[in-house]
């Protein structure tokens, strides 16, 4: 079956640059999502620090109208390309990027999860001397994450972000925050907890902003992530006495697995095909194992079911399929590409390979070999359930 591709749409973001060339004195900040409501927050705290700040926005005239000491530059952060020049020269970065929408192409999978990982390369290919990632009190690996699908699994992608930051070497701290508020800075106390120990709370944009900016030269706030929330029983700034005490994040969370590279198969992908359904489900990859479960029901009602995973193991990747719970039969990573790879094993009966392709929130197999000495190939279109 053929799935029209989702319309590619253009997310723009933009670098604020200052009009007048800034001092060579200044440290430069990249804020990505720099007009968003807590990324305006971070332009402001990183004017107050003295730092030389750029911004990024999908609204240019407001941008201008509200930081009228700034030049601007449109770039999408989907499309890694258009990230190189603005992160040129910038010590400093604060990703405050987030999804106003939870399906199609401008969702949490497309900003939230593949925006920051583009960040996260972009600022590392620079060279930037600390990152700082504006995630979620709720997010994190210490949870499993992959059974919290709403709001377009915005926890997920989050927490990959998350990941991928971790094993990229770059110096970094994440600030996860409680349920946001307008309130104005200092009003309440303030307290940072690893998130394990986070409940539920509330913290304002403007404190989290001063945390965030405080974190670049803030050697208490190197590599550790934790949540942050308004707590009116203690002082303004007692979240620096708890980021002292904290212990950094244990070196083997940051550990990449082989497998980060497929994070684009994950999800769960449906098609309706001669009157029946046709589902893949992957999780997230977590460790050096991704797993997953196909599922075909015909138009009669009778259903057939496979197990599903890959694997890092032994040198390689391997694709290992279970139809109905039977022996598994292995097929060795061949040929990976950006959002595709191909997966070989000459000696089986059919297929012989196996080829994954995403187009959006399309994904496509591909199934070759030979079946009786003649040549055979089936087609798969699985749609992203929860798009359009």
């Amino acid at each position: 079956m053929s799935v029209r591709p989702a319309r590619r749409a253009t997310l723009f973001a933009t670098v604020a640059i200052a009009c007048a060339l800034p001092s060579l004195a200044k440290d430069v900040l990249l804020v990505a999502g720099g007009t968003g409501q807590t990324g305006r927050e971070v332009v402001r705290a990183g004017l107050a620090a003295g730092l030389a700040v750029r911004g990024t926005t999908r609204d240019l005239a407001r941008a201008r109208a509200e930081f009228p000491q700034v030049e601007w530059f449109a770039v999408d952060v989907r499309e890694p390309a258009t990230l190189v020049a603005p992160m040129r020269g910038a010590k400093f970065v604060v990703a405050a990027i987030g999804a106003r929408v939870w399906e199609g192409p401008e969702s949490p999978e497309f900003i939230d999860g593949k925006g920051n990982v583009n960040l996260v390369d972009a600022a590392s290919a620079a060279g930037a001397a600390h990152y700082v990632l504006i995630s979620s009190g709720a997010a994190g690996s210490h949870r499993d994450q992959s059974r919290n699908t709403r709001l377009g699994g915005v926890l997920i992608w989050k927490t990959m972000a998350e990941e991928h930051l971790k094993a990229s070497g770059l110096p970094y701290t994440i600030v996860g925050p409680a349920g946001l508020t307008d309130d104005p800075p200092r009003q309440r106390g303030l307290r940072a907890v690893r998130r394990e120990n986070y409940q539920s709370s509330y913290v304002a944009r403007a404190d989290v902003a001063r945390v965030a900016v405080d974190a670049l030269t803030n050697p208490a706030a190197l590599r550790k992530s934790f949540a942050l929330y308004n707590d009116g029983g203690a002082t303004t700034e007692v979240w620096r006495d708890d980021l002292v005490a904290m212990a950094p994040d244990a070196a083997s969370t940051a550990a990449r697995s082989p497998l980060d590279e497929l994070h684009w198969l994950a999800g769960h992908w449906t098609a309706e095909r001669d009157g029946g359904v046709q589902e893949e489900l992957w999780l997230a990859p977590r460790g050096n194992v991704m797993p997953g479960l196909a599922r075909e029901t015909n138009a009669q009602g009778r259903t057939a079911f496979e197990y599903l995973r890959r694997e890092a193991r032994d040198g390689g990747i391997f694709y290992v399929a279970q139809p109905g719970g039977r022996p598994p039969t292995e097929f060795r990573l061949v040929e990976r590409g950006t959002e595709r790879a191909v997966f070989a094993n000459p000696a089986h009966d059919f297929p012989q390979s196996l080829v994954y392709a995403r187009d959006g929130v399309v994904l496509r197999a591909r199934l070759e070999g030979e079946e009786g000495g003649r040549p055979r190939v089936l087609e798969y279109d699985w749609r992203l359930i929860g798009s359009k």
